[in-house]
């Protein structure tokens, strides 16, 4: 596929395939160390949406997320845009 016909989503996960293989790995190797989680607890998640859970309680929806920044926080990079910097170092 040409670069002008790719998605977002395609370059992204082109660009940041290596990051995504080496946390799926971690997370599926270390899933049967893991005890089942209730099924109360459980939330369906698609792509472009996270869970969050503060303070131990999950959000009752799935929030939207913008993949750029979860990708370069895998890359141990800092993505932002439109924000003032003291913002961003808070």
């Amino acid at each position: 596929m040409t670069d002008e016909r790719m998605g977002f989503v395609e370059k992204l996960f082109a660009e940041h395939r290596r990051a995504l293989q080496t946390h799926l790995y971690r997370h599926i190797r270390t899933k049967s160390a893991r005890r089942p989680m209730p099924a109360a607890l459980a939330q369906h998640v698609t792509a472009g949406y996270q869970a969050r859970i503060d303070g131990g309680v999950m959000s009752a929806q799935p929030v939207p997320v913008d993949l750029r920044q979860v990708l370069g926080w895998l890359q141990r990079k800092i993505v932002f845009e439109h924000r003032p910097l003291g913002d961003v170092t808070a």
